[in-house]
C-alpha cells in the first residue's frame, strides 16, 4: 500500500515540468499554451504538404535557437526560439523546415540507407545532432560519428546536406501553398541571425547543412518572387492572430525560463499584456501568490475568451499554493466543464487533479477523473496525467484502477518490475477492461526483461 501511495504521489511542478533525469536544457516544458500554437501551425504546414501522419511538438527549456526533427516523426523546439526569433514568421520559418524533414521521412529514410552503420553511433547524429545550427557547427556531430571512417562521414555529411536542401524546397513549397509568402523575409533574417550566431564558421567537411549564404541567396529569390502579391483578407486576419500570440508567449517562455530575480528586474514596470502575464508567472515563482492572482485577474478581462483557460492556470496554482484547495479546484472547473471531446485543457486538468486530491475534495473526484480521462484520451499516454488519475481512482476506494494506473507510470518510467509488481494486482480485478489492459502491460514489460 504505501508503495502504491508513493508511486501516485501527484506530480505538480510550476507549470508541470517533465524532467526525470537530466540537466534543466534537456528537460520537456509542457505548457499547453505555447504547444497549441506550435501545433497549430504544423497542422496548417504539414496538410499543405500532403503529409496526413501525426506529427507531435515538444519543447524543452534549453535556451538557444534550436529544433530538430526527431526518428519517431515529432518536433522538437528550444525555448530558446521564443526568446531568439524576432517574429512568428522566423519560428514559422523554422516549423516549416522541420516539417519539411518528416514530410519527406529524411530521418528513417536515411537510416535505412545506412543499414548497420547508422545503429553504431549515426542514430545519435540524427535524432541528437540534426538540429545542429543552421550554420554548421560541427561539435556535437564529431560526437555522434566518432570512429567512424573518414569516407562515411564524408558520404553522411553530403547527404544530410541534401536532406536539409530538400527540407527547405519543401518548406518554401508549403508557404507558397498556403499563400504565406510574407513570411519568406523571416526565412531570410532568420538564416542570417544563425550565420551571425556561428561567427561565420562554416567546415564543409563537417557541416550537416548548406552553404548559410545559398540558403540567404535561396529565400531571398523566394521574396523578390512574391514581391507586389496581395494577401487575402483570411491569411492577413491569421498572421495577425499568430504574431498576437506569440508575443504575449515571448514573454511567457521568457517567465518561465530565466530566474527569478532577472524577471523581477525585467518586468518590475510591466505595461501590455504579455508584460503583465509574466510578471504573475514571475510573482507565482518568487512564491508571492497573492500577487500573482490579483494580476491574472486583471489580465481576464483583457484577454480573448480562448485564453482565459491558461491565465486560470496561475491563479488556480496560486490558490492551491495558499492552500485554497476547494476555490482553486472551482476555478479550475469552471473552465474544464465547457472543454470539448477534441480541445482539452491538459495542464488545468492537472492542476484540478491536483487540488481535488490534495485537498480530499470527493465531490470533484469523478468530475476529475472525467476530465484526465479525456486529456489522456487526446493528449495519449503521459506520467503526469496518468499518475494523478490513480491518485483519484485510490482516493475513490478504485484499488484496481489505481493499480492499473501505477503499472502504466511505472512502464513509461522504464521500471518493468514494479510494473509487473501493479500490473498483477490489477488483474485481479473483476472489471474486465481493467484485468485485459494489466495483462497486457504484464506481458510487455516481462518480454522486456527476458529482452
Amino acid at each position: 500500500m504505501i508503495k502504491l501511495v508513493k508511486l501516485l504521489a501527484a506530480v505538480f511542478f510550476a507549470l508541470v515540468t517533465t524532467c526525470h533525469s537530466g540537466p534543466l536544457d534537456e528537460c520537456e516544458l509542457m505548457d499547453d499554451e505555447t504547444e497549441s500554437l506550435l501545433m497549430e501551425i504544423v497542422v496548417m504546414i504539414k496538410e499543405a504538404l500532403e503529409y496526413h501522419i501525426d506529427i507531435n511538438v515538444y519543447i524543452l527549456y534549453n535556451q538557444s535557437l534550436n529544433a530538430a526533427a526527431t526518428q519517431s516523426g515529432d518536433i522538437v523546439v528550444n525555448a530558446g526560439v521564443f526568446l531568439q526569433c524576432d517574429d512568428v514568421y522566423e519560428l514559422i520559418a523554422i516549423l516549416a523546415h522541420e516539417v519539411g524533414h518528416i514530410a519527406g521521412a529524411h530521418i528513417a529514410t536515411f537510416i535505412a540507407g545506412q543499414g548497420d552503420r547508422a545503429r553504431h553511433g549515426l542514430v545519435a547524429t540524427l535524432i541528437g545532432a540534426a538540429a545542429a545550427i543552421a550554420a554548421g557547427n560541427p561539435a556535437p556531430l564529431i560526437a555522434g560519428t566518432a570512429g567512424g571512417s573518414s569516407i562515411m562521414m564524408g558520404t553522411t555529411f553530403r547527404e544530410l546536406r541534401k536532406r536539409e536542401n530538400i527540407a527547405d524546397t519543401k518548406a518554401a513549397q508549403a508557404i507558397i501553398a498556403l499563400g504565406w509568402e510574407m513570411v519568406f523575409p523571416g526565412c531570410v533574417s532568420l538564416h542570417e541571425k544563425l550565420s551571425r550566431n556561428s561567427g561565420g564558421i562554416y567546415n564543409v567537411y563537417l557541416s550537416t547543412h548548406p552553404l548559410p549564404q545559398d540558403r540567404i541567396d535561396k529565400y531571398k529569390k523566394y521574396t523578390r518572387d512574391s514581391e507586389g502579391k496581395t494577401w487575402t483578407q483570411k491569411v492577413q486576419s491569421l498572421m495577425a492572430r499568430f504574431q498576437r500570440k506569440f508575443a504575449i508567449l515571448k514573454h511567457k517562455i521568457r517567465a518561465l525560463v530565466l530566474p527569478v530575480d532577472t524577471l523581477s528586474a525585467m518586468y518590475a514596470r510591466a505595461e501590455d499584456f504579455g508584460e503583465r502575464y509574466a510578471k504573475a508567472i514571475t510573482f507565482y515563482r518568487a512564491h508571492k501568490y497573492e500577487s500573482a492572482s490579483t494580476t491574472i485577474d486583471g489580465l481576464v478581462e483583457k484577454a480573448d475568451q480562448a485564453d482565459v483557460g491558461y491565465l486560470m492556470e496561475i491563479k488556480a496554482m496560486s490558490l492551491a499554493c495558499m492552500k485554497k484547495l476547494a476555490v482553486a479546484a472551482s476555478t479550475c472547473w469552471t473552465i474544464l466543464v465547457d472543454d470539448k471531446p477534441t480541445k482539452v485543457h491538459r495542464d488545468l486538468g492537472l492542476i484540478y487533479a491536483h487540488a481535488v486530491v490534495e485537498g480530499k475534495l470527493k465531490n470533484h473526484a469523478s468530475q476529475a477523473i472525467k476530465v484526465l480521462s479525456r486529456i489522456n484520451a487526446v493528449k495519449g499516454d503521459d506520467v503526469s496525467v496518468i499518475s494523478e488519475l490513480g491518485a483519484l481512482h485510490f482516493m475513490s476506494g478504485d484499488t484496481d484502477k489505481a493499480s492499473l494506473c501505477a503499472a502504466k507510470v511505472s512502464s513509461l518510467l522504464g521500471d518493468p518490475k514494479t510494473a509487473i509488481f501493479h500490473a498483477e494486482k490489477a488483474a485481479k480485478s473483476t472489471n474486465e477492461v481493467v484485468k485485459r489492459n494489466a495483462k497486457d502491460i504484464s506481458s510487455s514489460q516481462k518480454e522486456l526483461i527476458d529482452d
